[in-house]
């Protein structure tokens, strides 16, 4: 992703907007996490790394996420 700075903004408004909900439980597998935290993050002034918590939890569609992605972007492939 391009503007990794916006992801917090962005998911927000998809929950604003009904298209998405986040799981409160962990998920089940944290090592899938690995690689995104090993990135550089930018860390604000006065805030060390060591204090930073990764939260690790799911995305999900709601259903009218779900029915939001299939009118924009088709059923699959074949669609035009």
């Amino acid at each position: 992703m391009r503007a990794v700075e916006r992801v917090p903004s962005l998911l927000h408004n998809l929950a604003r907007l009904g298209l998405v909900w986040f799981s409160r439980e962990e998920v089940s597998d944290p090592l899938d996490y690995q690689v995104l935290e090993a990135q550089p993050v930018d860390v604000p002034v006065g805030v060390s790394r060591r204090r930073l918590r990764f939260v690790r939890r799911s995305v999900h569609l709601t259903p009218f996420g779900e029915d939001f992605c299939r009118a924009a972007f088709g059923d699959g492939p074949a669609q035009r």
